[in-house]
């Protein structure tokens, strides 16, 4: 065959390869690999595992050359698999339509999560004249953990027997729950500690394998015994203890577990060994009001009253929170009044009023429960002339938290023998929401001006 003939057989060839590459359609070759491998990672070592890359038909004029290659994923080349990479190529019109590739991991004795790498196909960038498509590029390839743990898992769950607030002197019933997860068999340790305002009250275990104690210089309670704890196993342990005081809302009991075999055994999940349970404990909130009589029989926050006239107030003291609380109670008269008398009326039996010179003051073994209250009637005798302010407060003697403290304190306003010219003026800031003001909160002030005298002025 001459030099042109074969120029031209070579043309019309690469003609009808490029027709035919430009109407590839859905009829095209297509190349995949198997879509997911698994294996166990041995102890040490190296494991084949076989990937098949094939072609649904042979290629009709020109060659089509694959790539293959390893990819990292939670497994590593070098550490958990060897990295590989290479080609395959399907020859036209009668082909070699599936080629299986050996892919290699590594084994260890080490105690990990199952791992994954993968293999990738790609066009190697010789397949300009061939026409074709992928099927499933990518490969998944699952490195199994076969090594068991040679710890043990412990866990531990705290819970409490209180859904509502907690008053001083109730017994909390704790229930705490020590697992051995596995998979070794473990003796197991657990210890509580009580919060400072807690008394230790008794302390026992389910099983009744363990021995456990209550030391009050560290507040904490131990248990630990000879039994050997095997996977999925569980023991109970209840503790009691009661609330000396409400000096916090919140009271948080911590607890923990760990091993107690010689030597102790590691703990591939330490998040569990820890937990806590929470109480809220009651509050008081102890208020006093005060309020004067006017000439109409009605009871005022202010009055206006004659040099010498007899002046009654009326003083209502209690509690209104949940937690049951003695009420210390005191009203000293201020200069311009002078004390003539009172009266109580609801007074609890063991609770008691006096008077001292200008000085009432109440107090008693007696526990006011929410809502419960005690009214006093006082009078005194306006004295001197001028603006006075008679202050009536209360107090816990226990020492109790209050919900709120601002209404401890209350006064009531008394003019006594202001005449003409007697003008005065008062501000006064609204009560907060919460029993306190905070940051950012907007405070309401009302100021008004009054004329206690018997002409007009400006």
């Amino acid at each position: 065959m001459g030099f042109y003939s074969r120029v031209l057989i070579s043309f019309i060839f690469l003609f009808v390869s490029t027709l035919l590459y430009a109407e590839g359609g859905s009829n095209d070759p297509q190349v995949t690999i198997t879509s997911s491998k698994s294996i166990s990672e041995g102890d040490s070592g190296t494991k084949r595992v076989t990937l098949d890359i094939s072609i649904n038909s042979c290629p009709s004029l020109m060659p089509i050359k694959i790539k293959y290659t390893t990819s990292n994923g939670s497994a590593k080349a070098g550490s958990d698999y060897e990295s590989s990479s290479g080609s395959v190529t399907f020859m036209p019109l009668s082909c070699q339509k599936k080629y299986s590739k050996e892919f290699r991991v590594k084994g260890d004795t080490q105690v990990e999560s199952d791992e994954k790498f993968y293999v990738l196909l790609s066009d190697n960038g010789t397949n300009s004249y061939q026409k074709f498509h992928f099927g499933n590029q990518k490969a998944t390839i699952t490195i199994k953990n076969d090594d068991e743990s040679q710890n043990a898992d412990l866990s531990i769950n705290k819970t409490n027997n209180k859904s509502s607030r907690v008053g001083i002197g109730e017994v909390v019933t704790y229930t705490i729950i020590g697992k051995n997860n596995g998979p070794k068999s473990s003796k197991i340790f657990i210890w509580d500690t009580l919060p400072d305002n807690m008394e230790f009250v008794s302390v026992s275990d389910s099983s009744g394998s363990f021995s456990c104690s209550y030391s009050s210089s560290d507040r904490k309670i131990r248990c630990r015994g000879a039994r050997v704890f095997a996977k999925s196993s569980t023991v109970t342990v209840t503790v009691k203890a009661k609330l000396l005081n409400n000096k916090s809302d919140r009271l948080r009991n911590y607890v923990g577990i760990e091993s107690d075999d010689s030597p102790k055994k590691g703990d591939d999940n330490s998040g569990n060994n820890r937990d806590s349970s929470d109480i809220y404990t009651k509050s008081a909130d102890l208020k006093v009001d005060k309020k004067v009589k006017r000439s109409n029989g009605k009871y005022y926050n202010s009055g206006s009253f004659d040099l010498g006239e007899t002046i009654t107030f009326k003083v209502v003291l209690g509690n209104y929170d949940e937690l049951k609380s003695r009420i210390d109670f005191e009203d000293k008269m201020p200069s311009g009044l002078s004390l003539q008398s009172f009266s109580v009326s609801n007074k609890p039996s063991n609770y008691d009023c006096s008077r001292s010179g200008e000085k009432i003051t109440c107090d008693g073994s007696h526990k006011f429960a929410q809502n419960e209250s005690v009214t006093l009637y006082i009078r005194a005798k306006a004295t001197k002339k001028g603006r006075i302010y008679n202050t009536a407060k209360v107090s816990s003697p226990e020492g109790y938290r209050e919900s709120h403290t601002y209404n401890n304190r209350n006064n009531a306003r008394v003019d006594i023998g202001l005449d003409s010219e007697s003008i005065t003026a008062s501000k006064v800031a609204s009560s907060p929401q919460n029993g306190a003001y905070y940051v950012g909160d907007i405070v309401t002030f009302s100021i008004s001006g009054t004329n206690y005298g018997t002409t007009n002025e400006v």
